[in-house]
């Protein structure tokens, strides 16, 4: 703030201890459009408990007021609940997630640099930078820690402590879009192997301008005992076609949206809420356009999960290509012209 321009003081509640039943929202791909608006004031009409945004926040890509501009399109909702975040692309553009992390007071909690966790009820919650800040090199680091951090999270599961394990980050695993990021095998692969590891039941991502919704699938093909991806990268900045859908697919719509989660114990029920006509323009309301019911893993199924952590030596014998893969990824797809974006 400055003089006369300071906002109003807010303060958020604090949450339950230890809330049975809690609402939460996730989209993607947010900018200073129309149509973010539009999202904005959808998510407020539902009342979460605290929202997610899979990355690509602003869009400044460099232009640091870009920011300012977005804030204020947000406050309406950041000032009434929290608001977590992960990184994505588009933050990376900003000298290498410096405008992103300069500003992670607001959404990530202290000391994060783009990946972290936390509890909320019986759920437990992953961010990961999907390798969005590669060249500061702690892409290592962050492996190993998202391997110690779900291999402690499956333990609880299996030890009735938790119910879920949500994994969320910008990059699809993924997508039915061709020639989209990450665009790096070797990173998509060793991810998801952690994930399908330790059971992780929703993967929580963007980057992607449609809504798409998996069966449980791994190694991207249905599969009864794999994870659940929900790609929300309708919030607002563009929309994007499909090419063709794969099996995997369960849901596809391109409308911008938000994701609903009405957890309880046990259960999570997923609703997805248009805030458009099918031709783009503003509705009058929210339009219901998808719905899921994710149960409680079997107790077999949990015990399996609930693995030892692996150490460097089994986890990154393939790091240095996957970091040349990453970096040459995140220079393409945000090239210092500023003509790319995605």
């Amino acid at each position: 703030g400055a003089p006369g321009a300071w906002s109003s003081v807010r303060v958020l509640p604090a949450a339950p201890a230890a809330p049975d039943r809690f609402r939460f929202c996730h989209f993607g791909d947010s900018g200073v459009t129309a149509p973010a608006g539009w999202v904005r004031d959808g998510v407020m009409t539902v009342q979460p408990d605290f929202v997610i945004i899979a990355g690509d926040l602003s869009y400044a890509d460099g232009d640091q007021p870009v920011w300012d501009e977005w804030f204020q399109q947000m406050q309406p909702l950041m000032a009434t609940v929290p608001v977590m975040a992960s990184p994505g692309n588009h933050e990376n553009k900003d000298a290498n997630g410096r405008g992103y992390l300069s500003r992670t007071t607001h959404f990530e909690p202290p000391g994060a640099r783009g990946w972290y966790s936390f509890d909320y009820g019986r759920m437990h919650f992953v961010a990961s930078t999907g390798g969005a800040f590669a060249a500061d090199l702690r892409l290592p680091a962050e492996i190993l820690w998202l391997e110690q951090d779900l291999a402690r999270a499956a333990l609880r599961r299996a030890a009735g402590e938790i119910d879920f394990i949500v994994f969320f980050n910008h990059f699809t695993i993924w997508t039915d879009q061709e020639g989209r990021s990450p665009n790096d095998p070797l990173l998509v692969v060793l991810l998801e192997q952690i994930l399908l590891r330790y059971g992780v039941d929703l993967v929580v991502v963007g980057h992607d301008h449609i809504y798409q919704r998996s069966h449980k699938m791994a190694y991207g093909r249905p599969a009864e005992n794999g994870y659940v991806q929900i790609t929300q990268g309708a919030g607002g900045k563009s929309m994007r076609g499909f090419d063709p859908i794969s099996e995997w697919s369960a849901s596809a719509e391109r409308r911008y949206s938000f994701c609903e989660y009405d957890v309880e114990p046990e259960r999570v029920m997923l609703r997805t809420w248009a805030v458009d006509d099918t031709a783009n323009e503003r509705a009058g309301g929210l339009e219901l356009i998808d719905e899921l019911s994710i149960g409680l893993r079997n107790l077999v199924f949990r015990n399996r999960a609930a693995a030892s952590p692996r150490g460097s030596a089994e986890l990154l014998p393939d790091i240095e290509a996957i970091r040349r893969n990453t970096l040459a990824r995140n220079r393409r797809d945000c090239p210092a012209d500023g003509h790319t974006h995605r």
